[in-house]
């Protein structure tokens, strides 16, 4: 009989869409010289830092070396192990098993679905290691058992969202997962001369582009999303025909992208626009903020007029002109132009208050005099000066500017609570961030 070196490799060892993860676990050496050992090891960590582990799972493997496994034989396993011959066998997991992600000491079971062939069927040859994939869908992640003796999970995700902050101290986009805390190291960061980046401030991602608006430079770039270093804009919109004046503020909707700037005008342009460009349409009022919002059909803003601070204001994205509101919210009052960034979640609106150091929630819908219907603090005034605010998956993206830093915040939160996430410290190459978004 001739020696197999086969064993069962770790759950979630091979990455389909990055590079091996370290696994949990060992496989014994055989005891018999003429046999190959198999091992299953049943936890192990994917990319993203998730760890997943295996429960109530019964699999059978028939062959010329015959057995079955129980993961609950004994929970404290981490793998299970066996000796095989070689030749063709067939591998079925049992109805009935579990996923769990494990976060700290906590376990909870995760939804899903076993999407390849079972029983799967394989060989098992001499020497030779032999990989089977069982995969599984778990949410928006596939996760993969590859079983063969070689029995291994493996997991693909999808990519971790990330997040792009412009800065104006160092004039740069700096990008982190979006899972970052602490002093993160920035995945990329987009800075130097040939980028012409000289005051950026709102940043918005549409499809494979990153667009900035450049206040000095009157002037929106667009990069590509995976752009680093010292590179230049695939495109600019400049030039004395597109009326840009200090741009900072950035909304996308419907193919159009629209831009605040600090005359009272929002210009809009198609997203095709390149160039020195006129606009499509100029949308005019007596006081604009830094920051703007689009939701369905409709523009939201700050008014920083004197005598109507703490108002904002809602347009109709299709008007031209010096246009009058469709109507107003009138929040607290504030002794200065302290509202800042604006952000929409389903029927909620999200107002950070850059002076009182919170984030005011309304429903969208509000006219005229309205308490919020929450407000979102944090303990010791842990919000210094807030500037664009975004949200994307339940979450709160604020650009902190006197903090120097970027926190995250469930939506749902009400009352002083400190952030979930905080990017911050030397690492990070945050320089005084103004724009936030995230894809």
């Amino acid at each position: 009989m001739r020696v197999v070196n086969s064993h069962v490799g770790a759950l979630l060892c091979s990455v389909l869409i990055a590079a091996s993860t370290g696994c949990l676990g060992s496989s014994p050496e055989a005891s018999d010289p003429s046999l190959g050992s198999i091992s299953i090891n049943l936890v192990g960590q994917a990319p993203s830092g998730a760890i997943y582990r295996l429960r109530n799972a019964v699999i059978t493997v028939t062959g010329p070396t015959a057995r079955t496994w129980n993961t609950e034989d004994d929970l404290n396993q981490t793998s299970m192990s066996a000796d095989v011959d070689p030749g063709m066998y067939t591998a079925s997991v049992q109805a009935g098993w579990t996923l769990e992600r494990l976060v700290g000491g906590a376990a909870t079971p995760v939804s899903a679905q076993l999407i390849s062939d079972n029983p799967a069927q394989f060989a098992v040859a001499a020497t030779v290691r032999t990989t089977v994939p069982l995969r599984f869908h778990v949410d928006a992640v596939d996760i993969d058992l590859s079983q063969g003796y070689d029995i291994v999970v493996t997991i693909q995700e999808p990519p971790v969202p990330q997040v792009f902050v412009t800065n104006r101290g160092t004039p740069s986009i700096t990008v982190y997962s979006s899972i970052g805390d602490g002093d993160a190291d920035s995945l990329r960061v987009i800075t130097g001369t040939l980028t012409r980046l000289s005051a950026p401030a709102a940043v918005v991602i549409s499809g494979d582009q990153i667009i900035v608006a450049d206040q000095s430079a009157n002037a929106i770039d667009f990069f590509p999303i995976t752009a680093t270093g010292n590179v230049a804009p695939a495109k600019q919109i400049t030039g004395s025909a597109t009326t840009l004046s200090a741009p900072t503020g950035l909304s996308v909707f419907n193919g159009e992208l629209y831009v605040l700037q600090s005359n009272s005008a929002v210009v809009v342009f198609p997203l095709s626009a390149t160039g020195n460009v006129a606009p499509a349409r100029t949308i005019r009022a007596p006081s604009f903020g830094a920051f703007i919002a689009v939701d369905n059909g409709e523009l939201y803003t700050a008014v920083n007029a004197s005598s109507t601070l703490g108002t904002i204001s809602v347009y109709l994205i299709g008007g031209s002109g010096n246009v009058p509101p469709v109507r107003t919210i009138v929040g607290p009052v504030e002794t200065s132009s302290c509202l800042a960034g604006i952000a929409i979640e389903r029927n909620e609106l999200f107002v950070a208050d850059a002076c009182a150091g919170q984030i005011r929630v309304y429903a969208k819908g509000t006219s005229g005099a309205a308490m919020p219907l929450r407000v979102i603090s944090t303990p010791g005034n842990g919000i210094k000066r807030s500037n664009q605010m975004t949200l994307f998956q339940g979450e709160i993206y604020l650009a902190d500017f006197n903090g120097n830093s970027m926190q995250v915040f469930p939506a749902g939160a009400s009352g002083s609570i400190a952030p979930s996430r905080t990017i911050i410290g030397t690492h990070t190459n945050l320089s005084s961030p103004v724009g936030v978004a995230v894809h």
